[in-house]
């Protein structure tokens, strides 16, 4: 969710939002009427009014607002919905140079009983023609704290909102408690058939409202100063679950594509419909390899996991070639055998192709540790595997090139490689 903040900079109004946790609920929502060129409410619950007239202007950031005339209005029909009890929040954005006058009423739920006194809940300009809420009870009415005229009437937009807790009634404008609260321990007063108005006191004069209205919500709970002026993205995602999964926008880790059980395989918030982990525009549902970025998704041994993630263990090289950085002295010309193992997983593989030998020659290292090799092979010198040893062997011919060094490094498919260094004597 995100909180208005007011900022004023030379006479214009300045909005930013800054993001903090939602604690309302997709049911706290009563009515959302976005005037976008119509009277029909965006909030699942439907309550379409009846709007005659098509004076309606652009506004920034919102789509379209309603420049109200004083003779037409927003009616909706009369629905409990519309009637909380011990809560409320009415929330609008206005905008006209110069106050409007006194009592004029931007949102009304109109109380027949009470006719030309009070309304059951009343966003109005008030007294001073500036801006004040007010709840009803069974005698009068409770009202906030009233916003000067020139601090809301100055030809710019302005965010305002009432609440309603149970105790106290409060008035915001642009985010900002107006004064302080005024206390009310009563329910607010519903009686007879009143329907809603929007920039009307009753579908009449003389309590109508001259100028522009738009995004009006009203919720059976008291917002916080926190929740007040949710953009319309977050509450669209509060209140709808667009990909179909079972799971509200607002809580889905991934709102547009369908993932009903949410799994996230790196713990960041995106579910992994929607998430490419390693950056290799593979979404991580369907990339064997999640952590490791592999655009061809190669998988050699197809059993699920991509090669760049599938490391194969390698043991070896085993006696008579010693490993861990021991250099192995041997004769030019003579040939030593390797011998080696290669698993995947528990798997042992026994497959040549899988891999590649190759010999280079190196610098020698005159401090290393050293160690003869006392066994030598015979016969030919194609790499194979023995089956009854359980081992790969390649028998390898040294060159005849006494006082010179070599390395040989086995390599295999998933990229994986040993080696032994070896010095010619």
């Amino acid at each position: 969710m995100k909180k208005l903040i007011y900022l004023s900079i030379i006479g214009l109004a300045v909005f930013a939002f800054a993001t903090t946790a939602s604690a309302a609920a997709p049911g706290d929502l009563v009515g959302w009427w976005k005037l976008d060129q119509n009277a029909e409410d965006a909030s699942p619950n439907n309550l379409d009014g009846t709007l005659v007239g098509t004076n309606y202007v652009l506004h920034t950031d919102f789509g379209y607002a309603y420049d109200f005339n004083g003779i037409e209005n927003l009616v909706v029909l009369d629905n409990s919905l519309l009637e909380p009890f011990d809560a409320i929040t009415v929330e609008a954005w206005v905008k006209r140079s110069g106050s409007p006058g006194s009592y004029k009423y931007i949102i009304s739920k109109y109380l027949p009983t009470r006719y030309m006194s009070y309304s059951s809940y009343g966003l109005y300009t008030g007294s001073n023609g500036g801006l004040s809420f007010y709840v009803g009870r069974t005698s009068g009415y409770v009202r906030s704290a009233q916003a000067l005229p020139t601090n809301i009437w100055d030809g710019n937009w302005h965010y305002v909102a009432g609440t309603y807790d149970g105790s106290d009634v409060k008035l915001f404008v642009d985010g900002i408690q107006v004064n302080g609260d005024v206390d009310n321990v009563q329910d607010i007063f519903y009686e007879g058939t009143g329907n809603l108005y929007i920039g009307s006191y009753n579908g009449a004069a003389p309590y109508s409202f001259v100028g522009l209205v738009d995004n009006v919500r009203i919720w059976n709970k008291a917002l916080s100063a926190e929740e007040l002026g949710m953009s319309d993205e977050d509450l669209f995602n509060l209140l709808y679950d667009t990909d179909g999964d079972g799971i509200l926008n607002d809580a889905d880790n991934c709102p547009y594509v369908a993932n009903p059980d949410q799994e996230d395989f790196n713990g960041d918030g995106t579910g992994d419909v929607c998430d490419d982990s390693d950056g290799d525009s593979v979404f991580d549902a369907v990339d064997n390899c999640r952590s490791v970025s592999n655009v061809g998704q190669g998988d050699w041994d197809q059993d699920g996991i991509g090669d760049a993630c599938d490391y194969w263990t390698l043991n070896g090289f085993y006696q008579p070639v010693d490993m861990g950085g021991v250099w192995n002295i041997v004769k030019g010309g003579s040939t030593v055998p390797l011998k080696f193992e290669i698993f995947d997983g528990t798997t042992e593989l026994t497959d040549i192709n899988v891999i590649s030998l190759s010999t280079k020659l190196v610098a020698c290292d005159a401090s290393a540790w050293t160690d003869d090799i006392e066994t030598m092979a015979t016969g030919g010198t194609s790499l194979r595997y023995d089956a009854v040893a359980g081992q790969f062997i390649y028998n390898w011919k040294t060159p005849k090139t006494p006082g010179f060094c070599y390395r040989v490094t086995m390599t295999t498919l998933d990229g994986s490689s040993l080696f032994a260094n070896f010095k010619l004597k």
